[in-house]
């Protein structure tokens, strides 16, 4: 094994330090043999994570899910290729990429889009406390950092801060920008509220038991925006902090009713990622594939490129269970969300007591959300 390893870095393995994604996906082609099992994986899965199904049912979930929500982006990606008239049968990833261009980020800036949000957010869907912090990602800092990034510091102080970065050079498309700063800004919510009512430091330590509540929140609080803004567009009455959220989707009623289906298009292309991204871990962990096979049958499974995939799911390999945590107990979110409004709560109520009750194991974290 550490042969194998040494070969990776050291250059033994041609194509491997590749700035091309193809070549590095060449190599690992000629150079993986059969899939090979992770020893001690379930076990991590419960003892990090505080899984209690088996590896195969969170398999099993994650795969049920992605069928559900790629029906859901196959009838969209149809709906909007011919909105802009792309050819009958166009990919799922070449509608994509037109949406980037019809709806670019233009002359917003994020520093301005991002407070339409925070506001946004104030008023309905969570509390947003001060202490948040958004900034151009410094250069030193961008080759860590894709889109963008949320880090928290002093959060086992009274006073926390959350430090939004944000890559614009590398985001253009003006949806991808809003779901950026809608889902970093949920992390830097969680850590600060966390922070400052939870009780205890030892309830807001960085670990992987955040990891469930903060990546499902941030994964979920996608969807909160982009329904937000469909349950209100078209309609009278509505308030500043309203108004100024659906302006950054056009000026008129129609075109923001073309830019939150999109929206909800990107929205749920995120979805599939983070299934995927659950199916990869379990599967390649499992020994059950390796990530090569893995790439090529989502890639026919869901129309992505298999340069994309390979970039939103190789990374992941290197820190196991974490995936599964995000994606699983993203959906498992959401469900209690909506269990608590149909009992009469508000999204934003629900949202501001799972950002504030600090970091417990999932299990526990579940049983106080359902309380």
């Amino acid at each position: 094994m550490l042969d194998h390893f040494k070969q990776t870095v050291d250059g033994s393995i041609k194509g491997l330090d590749a700035d091309d994604v193809p070549t590095v996906i060449h190599a690992l082609r000629e150079h993986t043999g059969a899939p090979t099992y992770t020893e001690g994986y379930p076990q991590l899965l419960a003892d990090l994570y505080d899984f209690v199904p088996s590896a195969a049912d969170l398999d099993t979930t994650a795969t049920t899910w992605l069928e559900q929500d790629l029906t859901i982006v196959k009838a969209l990606a149809a709906e909007l290729a011919s909105l802009l008239r792309l050819p009958r049968g166009s990919s799922v990833g070449d509608v994509w990429a037109e949406v980037g261009r019809k709806w670019p980020v233009g002359a917003i800036r994020v520093k301005d889009a991002a407070k339409i949000c925070a506001n946004f957010a104030d008023a309905y869907l969570v509390e947003v406390p001060a202490g948040l912090k958004l900034s151009p990602t410094p250069h030193y800092l961008e080759p860590m950092i894709t889109g963008g990034q949320d880090i928290a510091v002093d959060f086992l102080t009274d006073k926390p801060q959350s430090c939004l970065y944000y890559t614009e050079d590398k985001t253009s498309a003006l949806l991808t920008m809003l779901n950026v700063v809608v889902h970093e800004y949920s992390h830097g919510i969680n850590f600060v509220l966390s922070a400052q009512r939870a009780g205890s430091p030892l309830l807001n330590l960085a670990g992987p038991m955040q990891v469930p509540l903060t990546e499902g929140q941030a994964f979920w609080r996608e969807w909160d925006f982009s329904h937000a803004a469909a349950d209100i567009v078209g309609h009278s009455g509505l308030t500043g902090r309203q108004r100024d959220y659906l302006n950054l989707y056009g000026q008129t009623t129609a075109e923001q009713s073309q830019a939150i289906r999109a929206a909800q298009f990107e929205t749920y292309i995120w979805r599939v990622v983070r299934h995927l991204r659950a199916m990869c871990d379990v599967e390649v962990n499992m020994g059950w594939r390796t990530f090569v096979d893995f790439l090529d049958q989502a890639g026919e499974q869901t129309g992505l490129t298999e340069e994309f995939l390979f970039g939103e799911c190789f990374t992941f390999l290197a820190q196991p269970g974490y995936a599964p945590a995000y994606a699983i107990d993203g959906i498992r979110y959401g469900q209690l969300q909506q269990q608590a409004v149909a009992k009469a709560g508000t999204v934003k109520d629900f949202n501001t007591k799972a950002s504030a009750m600090g970091f417990y194991p999932w299990t526990i974290c579940d049983r106080k959300l359902r309380a």
